[in-house]
C-alpha cells in the first residue's frame, strides 16, 4: 500500500500471501533396494489444503547415510496422490541395495503467485514453504539424526531469511543433503568443491582467500565478511567447530585442490586456511591411519581451535 511500511515490504513477506506449510508425516516401506512411500501434507497458513499440482515446485530429496551423506535421490512430487491436504508419494528410484542405518528425507515447495493483480504495481512473487526434514532407519536400527553443526537461526541472524535455488531451499538441514562430500560444481579446471563446510567457509572468507574460489558466475573472492572470522560460534553450535570431528565423516571431492580428496578435518580447515602452506601442513599430518589434527588442535591442546581463534 502507500504507507511507508507498506511501500517497503519485501514482496515474499507480504501479509496477503496465503503461505505454504509443508509437513512430512511418515516414511514407510523403507529398506535396502526398496522404494519408500512418503506421506506428507501441504496447506496454506490458514490450514486450507493445497494440491500438489498447484505447486510450481514440490521436490523430495532423500539422502544417506546420515553419518555423512554420499547418496542423493531427487524427485518431483507434483503428481502425488491424495486429498484434503494429505498425500502420498512412492519414490520412482529405489534406495541403494547396500543402504543401511539412518537416511533423511526433505521436502521443499513453492507457489508462484501475483500480488496487486490488475494494477500498475502487479508483481509475481514466490510463496515458499519452510523445508521440512525428517530421519528414518532403513535396516530396523534406531534412527540417528545427522549431527547438527549450524542452525538456520544462526544463518538468519545475519541473512534475515536466507534462501537459495529459487527460494525453495531455506533450512540448513536441507542444504547439507546436496552439499555433501561428493558434490563438485563446474568441470575441468573450473571444478570447485561445494561440500557444505568448504563452501560456506570459503564464501565467508571471501576477500581473505589466497586462491580463487569461483562457482559458476559467482566470484566469492569479492565477498567481504562484516564480522570477526575468528568467531566460529557466529555460525556453529554445540562446539561443532572443535576437533576431533565425529567418526564416519567422508573425504571431500576436490579435483583442483592440492589435496584430493580432502580428509574431513582438512577440508573444513582448508575452507578458510586455503594457502599451499596450510595444505602442506595438513598433508604432513595425515597418514594411512588418518588425520592427526587433534593432537595439536584438540580441545585441551596448545593450539586448540578455540585458542587460536580467540578474539
Amino acid at each position: 500500500d502507500a504507507s511507508i511500511l507498506g511501500g517497503h515490504t519485501i514482496p515474499r513477506k507480504a501479509a496477503s500471501l496465503p503461505g505454504v506449510v509443508l509437513d512430512i508425516l511418515e516414511v514407510s516401506g523403507a529398506g535396502p533396494g526398496k522404494n519408500p512411500t512418503i506421506t506428507f501434507s501441504i496447506k496454506d497458513k490458514s490450514g486450507n489444503p493445497l494440491e500438489p499440482a498447484q505447486m510450481a515446485r514440490l521436490n523430495f530429496r532423500i539422502a544417506g547415510p546420515a553419518t555423512d551423506y554420499t547418496t542423493l535421490i531427487s524427485e518431483d512430487a507434483r503428481k502425488a496422490q491424495g486429498s484434503g491436504g494429505q498425500y502420498t508419494w512412492t519414490t520412482a528410484a529405489p534406495l541403494p541395495a547396500n543402504a543401511k542405518g539412518t537416511w533423511t528425507v526433505s521436502l521443499e515447495g513453492r507457489r508462484d503467485l501475483k500480488l496487486l493483480e490488475g494494477t500498475r504495481k502487479e508483481l509475481s512473487v514466490r510463496d515458499t514453504g519452510m523445508n521440512k526434514t525428517i530421519h528414518f532407519a532403513v535396516d530396523g536400527s534406531p534412527a540417528q539424526p545427522r549431527r547438527v553443526s549450524v542452525t538456520t537461526q544462526k544463518c538468519n541472524a545475519c541473512h534475515d531469511s536466507l534462501a537459495a535455488h529459487g527460494d525453495s531451499r531455506n533450512q540448513a538441514e536441507n542444504c547439507v543433503l546436496c552439499h555433501n562430500p561428493t558434490l563438485v560444481a563446474g568441470r575441468g579446471a573450473e571444478a570447485q568443491p561445494v561440500q557444505m563446510a568448504v563452501m560456506i567457509h570459503r564464501i565467508h572468507r571471501g576477500k581473505a582467500l589466497t586462491r580463487p574460489y569461483k562457482v559458476g558466475n559467482a566470484n566469492f573472492n569479492e565477498v567481504g565478511y562484516p564480522g570477526d572470522l575468528r568467531n566460529c560460534a557466529a555460525c556453529h553450535v554445540n562446539g561443532s567447530e572443535q576437533l576431533p570431528l565425529p567418526a564416519g565423516l567422508q573425504p571431500v571431492a576436490a579435483p583442483n585442490e592440492p589435496i584430493n580428496p580432502m580428509p574431513p578435518a582438512t577440508a573444513a580447515c582448508l575452507g578458510c586456511h586455503d594457502s599451499l602452506e596450510a595444505a602442506a601442513h595438513a598433508k604432513a599430518n595425515t597418514g594411512r591411519l588418518g588425520e592427526s589434527c587433534a593432537v595439536c588442535h584438540g580441545p585441551d591442546a596448545a593450539y586448540a581451535v578455540n585458542r587460536v581463534h580467540a578474539h
